[in-house]
C-alpha cells in the first residue's frame, strides 16, 4: 500500500473516532479513506449490538438514511482534484 496521507493526521482520524464511541456520542464508527485506487485509513470501532458488545468491523452492515451530504462531498471533491474549483469558492460562483 503506498501512502500519499500523513501517518500521524491518520492517526487523528483514528483517535477521534475512538473518542466518539467512549464519550457513548456513537455507539460504533467506520471510516474508510480510498485515494488513487489505493486504500490509506480503515477504522472500526464500537459496536453493532450494544447489547452483547458485538464488534462493529469492515463486514458489518450499516443502515444509511442519507446520502445527500456524503454525494455531494464526493462530488464537491473530484471538482476539487480537477482544479475546476477550490475549497474557498463562494457557493453563489457555483450555483
Amino acid at each position: 500500500m503506498t501512502q500519499v496521507f500523513d501517518p500521524q493526521r491518520l492517526d487523528r482520524v483514528r483517535q477521534w473516532a475512538e473518542a466518539l464511541v467512549a464519550d457513548e456520542k456513537l455507539p460504533s464508527a467506520g471510516i474508510l479513506i480510498w485515494h488513487a485506487g489505493q486504500e490509506q485509513l480503515a477504522h472500526f470501532c464500537g459496536y453493532q449490538r450494544i447489547e452483547d458488545h458485538t464488534p462493529f468491523g469492515r463486514e458489518t452492515v450499516a443502515r444509511i438514511y442519507s446520502m445527500t451530504k456524503p454525494v455531494t462531498s464526493v462530488g464537491i471533491m473530484q471538482f476539487v482534484e480537477r482544479g475546476l474549483l477550490t475549497l474557498d469558492t463562494r457557493i453563489d460562483q457555483i450555483i
